[in-house]
């Protein structure tokens, strides 16, 4: 089986997306708001993102993991990096969602440190793909189904530090 990418989103189109939230974000958040970024995935969207937000931002981090391959696999999150959020504003910063299963999960837990308020930014919204009742807060780009790659996005674990978004399909 070989694989082949198509390109789905090019750097200058991520990059006036990625402003535009920015500036959405500031005008919503104009005081310190803490940004969590979902790792691996969301490295490269949380970075541009965040670095254009202004000086009222602070980061965290956090991991999930739900995907082997194409294939969900279930729910896994560590949080041991994430900063405390008693009384903060929180914006969590997530590569995508596809079924809602990992954010109807993680959402709790980050609840439970009684943030002041709790959002949810996304690169890509797959709302075809939704089995839960979710809708993110924030999202740059919405898809129905194609398996993506680069700018964050891996098939197992490969792909990621490609600078634009493709999709990727098996022959």
């Amino acid at each position: 089986m070989s694989e082949s990418l198509k390109l789905l989103i090019g750097k200058a189109e991520l990059d006036t997306a990625i402003s535009r939230m920015a500036a959405r974000l500031k005008e919503d958040y104009p005081g310190p708001l803490t940004c969590l970024c979902v790792l691996k995935g969301a490295l490269y969207f949380f970075s541009d993102l965040t670095r254009l937000m202004g000086d009222q931002v602070t980061i965290g981090m956090l991991t999930t993991k739900s995907y082997d391959g194409t294939r969900s696999t279930g729910f896994k999150a560590d949080l041991s990096s994430c900063p405390d959020l008693k009384g903060k504003d929180v914006l969590v910063i997530e590569d995508i969602v596809d079924t809602g299963h990992s954010m109807t999960r993680l959402l709790p837990l980050l609840q439970e440190q009684q943030p002041r308020s709790l959002k949810v930014c996304v690169l890509i919204d797959k709302k075809a793909r939704r089995e839960v009742d979710y809708t993110p807060d924030y999202s740059c780009f919405t898809f129905d189904d194609p398996f993506v790659v680069g700018y964050g996005f891996d098939y197992d674990e490969r792909y990621r530090n490609l600078p634009e978004i493709y999709e990727l399909s098996f022959t």
